[in-house]
């Protein structure tokens, strides 16, 4: 160590103008330590992971299945947030009843969550997709007889139904 010392005061003698630092770490040589992992990023992950997979089943069961499907599909998971033990049940039953009803409960709220947001979200596509009314004109009151309706197709007039698309 001494002579390391000695050989850092040499140089910085012979030398004008240098830094220390750079000087020191090409004395030194040792490598700059690994930086220290993070002891959250495994929590980390897994929460994205699980979140995409709850994400990516959700989208496929909106796919797949009509919402009177999913709610059949779903109605056991759904009973066994709410299931407990017999009176009768010896005790390891009765805790894992509990332990049962404590681990379903959050998927179970889950489901209910994805039930109500597709069933508002259908009603909000319905409203769209179906028409408002049986006819497309109301009934003539009857004081109305003579009077004539004009219907106009504006169809290629101002409004095109056929879109290309040009390469510019």
């Amino acid at each position: 160590m001494s002579s390391l010392i000695r050989l850092r005061s040499r140089i910085f003698r012979t030398i004008p103008g240098i830094n220390y630092r750079l000087c020191s770490t090409l004395i030194n040589d040792q490598p700059n330590p690994e930086p220290i992992k993070k002891p959250w990023n495994f929590l980390k992950y897994s929460l994205l992971a699980s979140l995409t997979a709850g994400l990516a089943t959700a989208g496929y069961a909106s796919y797949a299945y009509s919402l009177e499907e999913v709610d059949e599909k779903t109605k056991a998971l759904r009973s066994y947030a709410n299931s407990s033990a017999a009176a009768d049940a010896s005790s390891f039953e009765k805790f894992q009843g509990v332990l049962t009803s404590f681990a379903m409960t959050v998927p179970a709220k889950l489901v209910e969550l994805y039930m109500d947001m597709r069933r508002m979200a259908e009603d909000h596509v319905r409203g769209f997709t179906e028409p408002s009314s049986e006819k497309l004109l109301p009934d003539l009151h009857p004081q109305e007889q003579g009077v004539v309706t004009l219907v106009l197709d504006l169809n290629e007039t101002l409004i095109y139904s056929d879109w290309k698309v040009y390469n510019l």
